[in-house]
């Protein structure tokens, strides 16, 4: 049976990728309502969480969120070590997207 994703999710992820085991099925929206919104702000939540998961205290005020093809991180970080850092923990989830790190690093 094949997953019903919303329009945002589908045009991003392709659905053979998530049948295929390479996407987690829930990294994508469930809702079969087509909420882009919804779909939106769990991704987002996701990209964070996979920041929040390299455990360095500097990266709690990092953002993330997609948008027009791109996962884009915005917000304050003490080192340039760490803005890169952040740019790597959401690149596994970039499957099909750009990353734009807008991260500012605090001197």
């Amino acid at each position: 049976m094949t997953q019903r994703l919303p329009r945002i999710a589908s045009r991003l992820i392709s659905p053979g990728l998530i049948s295929s085991g390479l996407i987690p099925a829930g990294l994508v929206s469930s809702a079969t309502n087509g909420s882009v919104d919804a779909s939106i702000d769990e991704k987002s939540q996701a990209l964070e969480s996979m920041i929040q998961q390299t455990g360095h205290r500097g990266l709690d005020r990092v953002r993330a969120r997609v948008k027009d093809g791109w996962i884009v991180l915005w917000g304050q970080v003490p080192s340039y070590y760490l803005k890169q850092l952040a740019q790597e923990a959401v690149r596994p989830l970039a499957i099909g997207l750009q990353i734009r790190n807008e991260l500012r690093v605090n001197q």
